[in-house]
């Protein structure tokens, strides 16, 4: 397969993720939003929706990935005009250098924030996550409008 036939499908593939978490995403702003309840499009529900929704989300960063690799040399090129090295020819050593650097400030990112969002998590102590507690939750705010 030619190199040009490649990224026409990666990309096309990414935009087609695109476009499909940008449409989920509208249906679970708008036509399904917080509180429809069991109301459903196409037989699906607004939870089931944000799971379609979610695939959607790793398959752009998969082709992502496979982007940022298949123009990793073009990449490195440009980060060693950026810092105005000597020669701008990705060698072996600098790919691997700034492949390193990459995952490292990636790690850093996601283990920070994955850190942050566990620390400020707030435990259910009503079980509003299972329903009843929800419709409870509810009626309270009811009575205090009433």
């Amino acid at each position: 397969m030619k190199r040009s036939t490649l990224h026409l499908i990666v990309d096309g593939l990414m935009a087609l993720g695109a476009v499909g978490l940008i449409l989920t995403g509208l249906l679970i702003e708008f036509v399904l939003p917080l509180g429809s309840r069991q109301a459903s499009v196409w037989g699906m529900t607004r939870h089931a929706w944000g799971d379609l929704h979610f695939w959607f989300a790793m398959a752009i960063l998969v082709t992502a990935g496979i982007h940022l690799i298949l123009n990793w040399g073009w990449v490195c090129g440009v980060i060693a005009k950026l810092i105005r090295a000597t020669s701008t020819k990705p060698t072996l050593r600098r790919q691997l250098w700034i492949g390193l650097s990459t995952a490292l400030v990636l790690v850093v990112l996601v283990g920070g924030f994955l850190l942050t969002t566990d620390a400020a998590k707030v435990p259910d102590t009503d079980d509003r996550g299972r329903g009843q507690g929800q419709h409870q939750l509810e009626r309270n705010i009811e009575d205090l409008i009433i």
